[in-house]
């Protein structure tokens, strides 16, 4: 039987071999919505696969940085998440990737909040 191995130890052997892993960067058909549930922000999602670090986080508006998100969810959590934060016209729900080969974080996709 095959060993399994985490993410970061597949990143870790091909990083020694000289090669970016393929990523979870690379997902497809990746959407972010945000609808208002009992009056609070319910954040949304789909992909074609969520990678074991992809994450959407809730913003209070689209000016803000990666950091200044109000709360986030691990995409593999499932979708919806309830966000427990009232819903606002012009909050933005972003899904981010995370690319090995950069060990950066991409932006794969944004939403807004309209009432």
């Amino acid at each position: 039987m095959p060993q399994q191995i985490t993410p970061d130890q597949m990143a870790q052997e091909l990083s020694k071999l000289g090669a970016a892993p393929l990523g979870n960067v690379a997902v497809s058909n990746v959407s972010v919505w945000l609808t208002s549930v009992g009056g609070y922000a319910t954040l949304n999602w789909s992909a074609t696969s969520e990678g074991y670090k992809d994450w959407i986080g809730l913003y209070a508006d689209s000016s803000k940085l990666m950091g200044d998100y109000e709360t986030y969810q691990w995409a593999t959590k499932g979708s919806p998440y309830e966000t427990g934060y009232d819903a606002d016209t012009g909050q933005e729900a972003r899904y981010y990737s995370y690319d090995y080969g950069t060990k950066q974080y991409v932006l794969m996709a944004t939403g807004k909040y309209s009432a």
